[in-house]
């Protein structure tokens, strides 16, 4: 990795600025200084995955896409409540943002999470024709494995701890659909927030082929759940009240 270093140096004949960079406390392995060039210097680090910046920007959301996530909403709010969880309200940056990772999933072709900063994440593909109750319940019934006797990380129920985390305030909905390769971008179908549903010829997930037409639905909560600090699943994941 590049060091950065500022540093001027005058001799009888020249005057120039050496540049390194230095990050994250790494240090080069050699630099070589002269008087007509300016040495870069790096070493060879880990590789990290490249980060998703999402460009925010303002799309009108079909009718039925626009009741479709309406009722994802309402879903999430009717579970929410029987954990004591305070209603979660929609948010177009999110849903702009879960749009664009559901249309990132249709290029690379497998479910994969984005990882952004201080956002929680449920991604799930499913048939079509699916409504947004079964949606939500499908994240909801991984409450049945959950021990609330010993609250924390548990396996296999995080989607379901992510919809009733009670300290999540917002929420925002994107999707794509499965379709034939080589299908042009003129004939795919809007989605969500009025945005284009991208191709995707073998979207994977759970270690599954789906299928030509399937919807993948992205879900992206602020405040993100799943805390495993000290304290955090025994304060927002509550039992149910009814």
């Amino acid at each position: 990795m590049s060091c950065r270093l500022l540093r001027r140096v005058h001799s009888a004949h020249s005057s120039f600025s050496i540049e390194s960079r230095r990050r994250h406390g790494a240090a080069p392995s050699s630099c070589q200084i002269s008087a007509r060039y300016v040495c870069v210097c790096a070493r060879q680090v880990r590789a990290r995955p490249v980060p998703f910046y999402p460009l925010v920007a303002k799309m009108t959301v079909p009718d039925d896409e626009k009741e479709f996530i309406d009722q994802i909403l309402v879903e999430h709010n009717t579970r929410r409540q029987r954990h004591s969880a305070p209603s979660l309200e929609y948010n177009d940056e999110l849903s702009e943002m879960a749009q664009q990772w559901a249309d990132k999933l249709a290029k690379q072709a497998h479910i994969s999470f984005s990882e952004l900063s201080g956002v929680g994440e449920n991604i799930t593909f499913f048939p079509p024709d699916i409504d947004a109750e079964s949606v939500v319940e499908h994240w909801y019934q991984e409450h049945e494995k959950y021990e609330y006797e010993t609250p924390g990380w548990q396996t296999g129920t995080n989607y379901f701890t992510q919809v009733i985390w009670r300290s999540t305030k917002e929420i925002g909905v994107g999707c794509a659909y499965v379709r034939k390769t080589h299908e042009s971008d003129e004939d795919n179908t809007s989605c969500s927030n009025g945005s284009v549903c991208k191709s995707m010829t073998s979207l994977i997930s759970n270690g599954k082929l789906a299928s030509e037409g399937d919807k993948v639905i992205v879900a992206f909560y602020r405040p993100a759940g799943n805390n495993n600090r000290s304290g955090q699943f025994a304060a927002n994941v509550l039992k149910p009240i009814h």
